[in-house]
């Protein structure tokens, strides 16, 4: 008498690792967008808040400050300010004074940078394009690609709402600006 033996042939075990290939390849992109824009959303927050102290101190002293210690912002833990006092450096990434002209942080987990950047009121004007008063959004050397565009640069064309980089049309840099 024969017993029937109840297993899986090759071929429904093949099936099913391509349907969890294909599962994946549409799971990870979408993953790796929502991590980039939490990322994003750190840096909009403590840069805002530096753009907001910088335009505090310009009207009562009539410039922009050069160190993070002059400025009335608290910054999350973690973070460790240099000894000039214009940068403060967490695991994730640095915001800076550096220019005097805007306040911006980066996202340095990785080679690429995804930076958010504000344009002081009383700052730089180009001759072509004014970005006083401005927020921008940067991706730099954004090599990780998702569905035919750089990570990064979705992100920050969907954060914006607008569709039209205006730097950086180099491929793999982009800026974006919020109206």
């Amino acid at each position: 008498m024969l017993r029937k033996i109840n297993a899986f042939t090759l071929i429904e075990l093949l099936v099913v690792v391509l349907i969890i290939g294909i599962l994946a390849a549409v799971a990870l992109p979408q993953y790796q967008l929502a991590v980039e824009k939490s990322r994003l959303a750190a840096l909009k927050h403590i840069t805002k808040a530096v753009a907001q102290a910088q335009e505090i101190y310009y009207l009562a002293n009539g410039t922009y400050a050069t160190k993070l210690s002059e400025l009335d912002v608290e910054f999350p833990e973690g973070g460790e300010i240099n000894a000039e006092e214009y940068e403060i450096t967490y695991p994730w990434g640095k915001c800076t004074l550096e220019d005097p002209h805007n306040t911006q942080c980066y996202n340095t987990q990785s080679k690429e940078d995804l930076r958010y950047l504000v344009y002081h009121k009383y700052g730089f004007e180009n001759p072509t394009t004014s970005y006083i008063g401005k927020s921008l959004c940067q991706a730099v050397n954004s090599t990780q690609a998702i569905t035919g565009q750089e990570l990064r640069c979705k992100v920050c064309q969907n954060d914006t709402g607008t569709t039209t980089a205006i730097w950086g049309l180099g491929g793999t840099n982009c800026t974006y600006m919020y109206d």
